[in-house]
């Protein structure tokens, strides 16, 4: 979110936030059924689904920090 507030233009940024705070409204409650049917599903895996869910979210994070990292270079001077 950080990221966004600096490199968006200031006059696109409420835009920006709107559209955002959209995607992150609609996704949530999908996660929220996905992992209800998985932990229904696979009662007995409970820690199988959440060490795959962390893995998840630090290869997201990952491909995430790769695909702003010119964002950052950018700001600093780098």
């Amino acid at each position: 979110m950080s990221a966004i507030q600096q490199n968006v233009a200031d006059n696109m940024l409420g835009r920006i936030m709107s559209f955002y705070s959209a995607i992150v409204s609609v996704a949530l409650p999908i996660g929220i059924l996905l992992y209800g049917f998985l932990y229904e599903k696979f009662i007995d895996h409970l820690p199988a689904i959440l060490f795959l869910t962390s893995a998840a979210i630090l290869a997201v994070g990952n491909v995430g920090k790769n695909t702003y990292r010119h964002l950052s270079n950018k700001n600093t001077g780098r």
